[in-house]
């Protein structure tokens, strides 16, 4: 795959001074934020020369495992923020352990969707042989509310001083905070900051402190059983559909991957075939998926080793980390695959 632009979709630093008018963030008319561009405008003004340096970051240094098969093994920690003026906010043991159940399936590939997979991509499709453990339920109630804004990300929730609730050890635990994420300009379903010291990333593209590391999720995007809906963000009649994945996508930031279509282009500034999630098996994909699954899609002229058709793919709207509908997806490549495992083994071996 080509050398790529690097720019860190679902997770941010500050936002103070970005000169931005907030209705640009927002994807067309989804009424849900980019938080690629966002990011890198707000990386831009808190880093003066952040896209330069961006630009040169990837030369194909991300680590892979060396190992293969071997289970590796997650300890997980939900935090429950909810506010007492809404308590369908404190959603239920079940649809927790629900999620747990659906990052368990995706990231040991046995998800039952798995046969949906476009045939193209079965020599590609890789197991990262994960498995998350529930260690504890933390439930919190408070009267704070939380949301994206130009202050900054909605950190506080991760904070008992700021109304949410303290994270458990970060090196030892991966922590997931649900909340409601206030509908500031835009719909933020969920974010996660990647590890400190991959080399494939900018520096401070990692949490600001290592007790704001994790991951957070929209209380209404967690589980397939949730009975809470997620209405249209603009407005419709209709709701959104969640069957579990925003946590597997967030999670996969967590562990070092990027956006399918490597975070450039898209809808505000072209296509993107010049740029790459760093992956040599993902096929380059010139715009994100658009909350749908279009087979169609094939943005990109380029090619993937070992792939039936190694000359032109089309895009990958199966994978996890594409923007397409959470029901069309079913997969993680076996550089993804092997790549979380690297970052496991190394960044975030104390997991």
């Amino acid at each position: 795959m080509k050398k790529s632009i690097l720019l860190i979709g679902a997770f941010c630093l500050s936002l103070i001074g970005v000169a931005q008018n907030p209705a640009d963030y927002v994807m067309g008319n989804s009424g849900v934020i980019n938080d690629a561009k966002l990011t890198l405008d707000v990386l831009e003004n808190n880093y003066p020369g952040f896209k330069k340096a961006a630009e040169n970051a990837f030369q194909n240094s991300h680590q892979f495992s060396t190992k293969s098969g071997q289970v590796y093994n997650v300890n997980v920690v939900v935090h429950v923020v909810w506010n007492s003026s809404d308590p369908s906010e404190n959603i239920p043991d079940s649809v927790i352990y629900n999620q747990i159940d659906i990052l368990n399936e995706d990231y040991g590939r046995t998800n039952a969707d798995t046969v949906n997979l476009r045939p193209i991509f079965t020599s590609i499709a890789g197991n990262p042989h994960i498995q998350f453990n529930l260690a504890y339920i933390e439930r919190v109630e408070t009267t704070e509310t939380f949301g994206l804004s130009f202050a900054g990300m909605p950190d506080e929730v991760k904070q008992t001083a700021q109304g949410g609730s303290d994270a458990w050890d970060t090196q030892y635990y991966m922590n997931i905070w649900v909340c409601k994420l206030q509908n500031t300009f835009g719909a933020l379903f969920g974010y996660a900051y990647p590890p400190a010291g991959l080399s494939n990333w900018p520096a401070n593209s990692n949490a600001p402190s290592p007790e704001l590391d994790g991951v957070v999720l929209d209380y209404r995007t967690v589980g397939s059983n949730n009975p809470v809906p997620y209405p249209d963000p603009n407005g419709g009649s209709g709701n959104v559909v969640f069957t579990g994945r925003t946590a597997t996508h967030e999670v996969g930031h967590y562990l070092g991957l990027r956006h399918i279509w490597g975070d450039g282009g898209g809808l505000f500034g072209g296509e993107s075939c010049g740029e790459d999630d760093g992956m040599l098996d993902t096929p380059n994909q010139g715009y994100q998926s658009n909350f749908d699954c279009n087979v169609n899609n094939n943005t990109c002229i380029d090619s993937v080793a070992g792939a039936p058709d190694p000359n032109d793919m089309p895009d990958l709207i199966e994978n996890h980390m594409d923007y397409s509908s959470e029901t069309c997806k079913n997969m993680f490549t076996l550089d993804q695959a092997m790549h979380m495992r690297g970052v496991l083994e190394n960044e975030r071996q104390d997991l």
